[in-house]
């Protein structure tokens, strides 16, 4: 549900400043906080894997602590841990679900500022996975006639030939 504004310490008659320690202004509830605001903007399955990635890679170690009081360093040791498992996009990802919230809390006033921000360069660049391609022309062929065949999803027949054409092509 929604977050009583009274109780995030402003009043009907004008803001308030925010509470800067406390449960309201630990890590995870200024993220749960910021995830509320945002999930109309996003797909049901994205939203569900940015809170799984917080609650398994960042909460567990920096959730219940003031969000004003953590260090870069020790975001850093939490990005660090992500990547020591090889999963450097999920660390990328994670830095930047960090910065929206850490900007998220100073917009509400619990943070002075994005701490995440001196955290860039600070990890390796993910290297891009490249997938297999047809590039033979009877690959092709038989690519074009399975996608004539499918008729599983609206989108894809949808396009018609001349679509799935364009698509191959991008």
């Amino acid at each position: 549900g929604r977050v009583n504004p009274l109780v995030l310490g402003s009043s009907p008659s004008g803001p308030t400043n925010l509470p800067s320690t406390g449960v309201l202004a630990c890590r995870s509830a200024v993220a749960r906080e910021w995830f509320e605001k945002h999930p109309a903007n996003w797909e049901a399955s994205y939203s569900v894997k940015l809170l799984a990635r917080l609650e398994a890679n960042v909460f567990p170690w920096l959730g219940d602590h003031p969000i004003r009081d953590i260090k870069p360093p020790e975001l850093l040791s939490v990005l660090r841990r992500v990547e020591s498992r090889g999963v450097l996009e999920t660390a990328h990802r994670l830095m930047n679900y960090c910065g929206n919230i850490y900007r998220y809390a100073v917009a509400t006033g619990r943070a002075e500022r994005d701490i995440s921000s001196d955290l860039r360069g600070a990890s390796p660049p993910s290297t891009p996975q490249h997938h297999a391609s047809v590039t033979d022309l009877e690959g092709v062929a038989a690519l074009l006639r399975a996608i004539d065949g499918y008729r599983g999803s609206n989108v894809v027949g949808s396009l018609g030939p001349h679509g799935r054409l364009k698509f191959l092509s991008a």
